[in-house]
């Protein structure tokens, strides 16, 4: 019940106990009367303790798969169980400006309050409470609650492999070496200590012969500099099919052990950048790709060129779109 349906309520209830009052000479309407009166007070301070104590939580998985069902969910928590709350909750699509939802949820008891939300398109949703009020047992009166931090859910996409597959880089590049310190390997070179090695790199056999420290530097595969340059013009169906394409490319080149950068611009001609050598880092790029908005406004700087690597793959909606009109 609203709280102007519980204020209409009480308000004939409260009328009915003057009438009854005013027509009826025994004790009893006099009873009656001070029950409607001091009701409210009653119920507001027998209410208190849990309006003051309630507090919301907001729950969602941190990523979800497009077109995947992905639902959010409010829990009331407190000290006391309090009667009811209503939440505003506001959905900031951050990808695709103009895309914003908000929806009133209701929240009674231990049971949470779900809200679908819409994974239709690959995007950063925040989720965030923007007004929260909870009432007494009556529901006559209401109380702010504290808003909690936001909840982000990135709809990512599904790997789509590129065709015709591009020829892709190896692990090693040429087959040359450079030392790491500090590293085991069957190929080593030795040179003389510098502070800072690790006491267990010293060959001491050889140390011991020519009475000066010499230790073993780890030779180690180069690995293959490779760049990925994401551009992001177009509408949403057109960053899903480069986002599908980045996904796919990127879990490839990982899983030949090739460290790759990812390139896009950002607004003001900025480039963001960011190294995936790891299966797991690929989550927190396309959260910084989505997170801010797409369109056909942003673009790579004028003058701007991409740095020299030994392999690159440029990742473009004109391209895709292209490919399927051909």
């Amino acid at each position: 019940m609203r709280v102007w349906a519980a204020r209409a309520a009480y308000g004939l209830a409260l009328g009915g106990a003057v009438l009854f009052y005013c027509f009826y000479f025994g004790q009893l309407a006099w009873y009656v009367l001070m029950l409607a009166v001091c009701l409210p007070l009653f119920s507001l301070v027998v209410s208190l303790p849990a309006m003051l104590t309630a507090r919301i939580v907001l729950h969602a998985p941190a990523a979800v798969e497009r077109e995947k069902t992905c639902v959010l969910q409010a829990y009331m928590l407190g000290w006391l169980p309090a009667a009811r709350m209503e939440v505003r909750i506001l959905v900031e699509d951050r990808t695709h400006p103009g895309q914003d939802r908000a929806r009133w949820l209701h929240l009674r008891g231990e049971t949470p309050a779900e809200w679908e939300l819409d994974t239709a398109h690959c995007a950063a949703l925040r989720c965030g409470v923007r007004r929260a009020w909870v009432y007494d047992y009556l529901g006559l009166f209401r109380l702010p609650v504290r808003r909690p931090g936001a909840v982000v859910v990135t709809v990512r996409p599904r790997p789509v492999a590129l065709s015709p597959e591009p020829p892709l880089p190896g692990a090693v590049s040429g087959g040359p070496m450079k030392p790491r310190v500090g590293a085991y390997a069957e190929e080593h070179e030795l040179r003389p200590y510098r502070p800072g090695d690790p006491m267990r790199t010293v060959h001491w056999k050889l140390t011991a012969k020519t009475g000066e420290m010499i230790v073993r530097e780890a030779l180690v595969p180069c690995r293959a500099r490779a760049f990925l340059l994401v551009e992001r013009r177009g509408g949403p169906d057109a960053l899903d099919r480069v986002l599908e394409h980045l996904c796919w490319l990127s879990a490839r080149l990982t899983q030949r052990g090739v460290s790759h950068t990812v390139l896009w611009p950002g607004e003001n001609g900025v480039v963001h950048t960011a190294l995936v050598d790891e299966a797991g880092q690929l989550d927190a790029l396309l959260y910084r790709l989505l997170d801010e908005p797409a369109g056909g406004a942003d673009g790579w700087a004028p003058g701007w060129a991409p740095p020299q690597a030994e392999w690159s793959y440029t990742l473009r909606a004109e391209k895709e779109a292209a490919d399927d009109a051909g």
